[in-house]
């Protein structure tokens, strides 16, 4: 019905309907406009002390003291929030961090059989997960895990983000090395089918497997000896499931077994080879395979964080062949980046979340394998994304080009949420690299952008 008073009014009124459209875009312009013009005593501000405990106090607001993360059911990781603690909290915030984080790390959300966290968890205890996986969860997270190591020097932590690189490596990277976009979260119509276990189906797998020995130690660890926790929805006959999760941190584990941490982890190793080989005899979930520049990047710089927390260069290769990927077949004919490649096609413009954190993935990288060439590559796409989308006026960022054919207005956001926002990213990467280089220029044009902006964050 709709549709067709659309089709008739263009039909008897086009030039009113052009009108009203025009008027539209005009309000939704304004609308989506952010305040700027602020100056260099508002970038100041903003880097305070005071500014950074004010969001520190208000990411602590959100949190959940019983169950780790920020706000309720359903419960996203959203990796900006713990990682801005993480990396300006003072101390006052690591139990909070640490509580967040374990928490996650023994969760259904991260898959406890194959590595890799799933994208959020339908319930407050981070038990049952929507159990699609994202490239670009797993690459922040994979960042945030090492970077906590990094501080505490947790082996939780390290194996988090170990486990989290080499499912990637496994699943998620195609033969030339490009980082695919996403898992499914159903198989043949159900959720989460290829994740979840009966213990009659884990006591078979592992007796089968000559594991006999380690069936009371799987149960105990992954629950499979309490009540099932998971009901698909959408099929009510079905009987009750499990997905596997740890009740407790396994160092505890470990102590409550009356077993030690080496023991623990060797028996831990070989359940898992067990089920993972025979989840993988099973329908397997389908996998989105085109490659996203920004997302790529992202990913990228998660090996690499973990590449030099953990001392493991098979990452730092893996994030080298991801970006040179992207760097060598996702490019315009004049240069620049282009965002989506699939079947052997490039298409769409890149935008600045993808020049933003590719040059992130590049200065990570850098770091972490000592091969300053991968400066170069990031100087080039922070000075290719200024040609493209930095507002000479005002110093501000555009998230899309200016050649967008699609779009009546470009946008400025300044929101992290799931990923950071391409301004906080290429902000971050001009930091980096300007601390990096002693490049005051650079650095002056990043503390532009920030007062530029800081208008439109004072009301976030």
């Amino acid at each position: 019905e709709l549709l067709r008073a659309v089709t008739g009014a263009w039909q008897q009124d086009r030039a009113g309907m052009a009108q009203q459209a025009r008027r539209i875009a005009d309000v939704v312009r304004r609308q989506m406009a952010l305040p700027v013009a602020g100056d260099a005593a508002d970038a100041t501000a903003l880097g305070s002390e005071e500014t950074v405990g004010q969001v520190s106090s208000a990411l602590m607001r959100m949190s959940d003291p019983t169950n780790g993360g920020f706000g309720g059911a359903p419960k996203f990781p959203t990796p900006p929030y713990p990682r801005f603690l993480l990396e300006t909290g003072a101390g006052s915030v690591d139990q909070v961090l640490r509580h967040t984080l374990d928490a996650m790390a023994i969760g259904g959300i991260f898959d406890q059989v194959g590595g890799g966290f799933h994208r959020y968890a339908v319930d407050a205890t981070w038990t049952v997960p929507h159990f699609e996986k994202m490239l670009y969860d797993n690459g922040q997270l994979a960042s945030l895990y090492a970077d906590a190591f990094r501080r505490w020097g947790d082996s939780l932590h390290a194996e988090t983000a170990r486990r989290t690189c080499e499912y990637v490596i496994r699943e998620m990277v195609g033969e030339d090395g490009r980082f695919l976009s996403a898992q499914d979260a159903e198989v043949a119509a159900r959720e989460g089918a290829n994740y979840v276990w009966t213990p009659q189906e884990a006591r078979a797998d592992l007796e089968s497997a000559g594991c006999a020995d380690d069936v009371a130690f799987a149960f105990r660890m992954y629950g499979l000896d309490s009540a099932a926790n998971f009901k698909d929805p959408h099929h009510p006959d079905a009987p009750a499931v499990h997905v596997l999760r740890l009740s407790e941190r396994p160092d505890q584990l470990a102590r409550s077994m009356g077993i030690t941490d080496a023991e623990f982890r060797t028996r831990r190793a070989r359940v898992d080879a067990v089920l993972l080989a025979a989840r993988m005899l099973r329908p397997q979930p389908m996998t989105d395979d085109k490659t996203i520049a920004a997302w790529s990047g992202l990913m990228a710089e998660g090996l690499a964080d973990a590449a030099d927390a953990l001392g493991d260069r098979h990452f730092a290769e893996a994030a080298g062949r991801g970006i040179s990927f992207v760097l060598e077949h996702m490019r315009s004919a004049d240069g620049g980046l282009l965002r989506t490649w699939r079947g052997g096609t490039a298409s769409v413009d890149g935008f600045l979340e993808d020049y933003a954190h590719m040059a992130n993935a590049c200065l990570a990288l850098a770091h972490a394998s000592g091969d300053w060439r991968w400066r170069t590559e990031a100087r080039a796409l922070i000075a290719a994304a200024e040609v493209r989308f930095l507002d000479p006026v005002s110093g501000a960022w555009f998230d899309s080009p200016a050649t967008a054919p699609d779009l009546f207005t470009r946008v400025r956001s300044v929101d992290d949420g799931a990923v950071p926002s391409g301004t906080s990213s290429i902000l971050r990467a001009m930091a980096v690299l300007a601390t990096a280089e002693r490049d005051a220029p650079m650095l002056v044009r990043a503390q532009r952008a920030i007062a530029a902006i800081a208008p439109a964050l004072r009301e976030q």
